[in-house]
């Protein structure tokens, strides 16, 4: 089964946060959702841009657009051999 992991662009520094704690953020995100998208051997990563961490809202066209693709290879699945 396909796994689509949906993330927004990295983060950008905060005036309150070193560059290195962003660093580090933006590099726990992309192991953890390569983590996630490893799961499956049709896994992929979009990232959702203009975005905020609530791309459901920002961009849902992004989101209804996965979900139809998650089903259409589920579907292309199950008509196999």
């Amino acid at each position: 089964m396909s796994i689509i992991v949906l993330t927004h662009e990295p983060l950008v520094r905060q005036m309150s946060e070193s560059q290195d704690m962003t660093d580090a953020q933006n590099a726990l995100r992309t192991e953890l959702h390569t983590e996630i998208a490893r799961m499956s051997t049709q896994g992929s990563i979009r990232i959702v841009k203009n975005s905020s961490h609530h791309f459901q809202l920002d961009q849902p066209q992004v989101v209804c657009e996965a979900i139809a693709d998650v089903l259409a290879s589920a579907g292309t699945e199950r008509a196999g051999p």
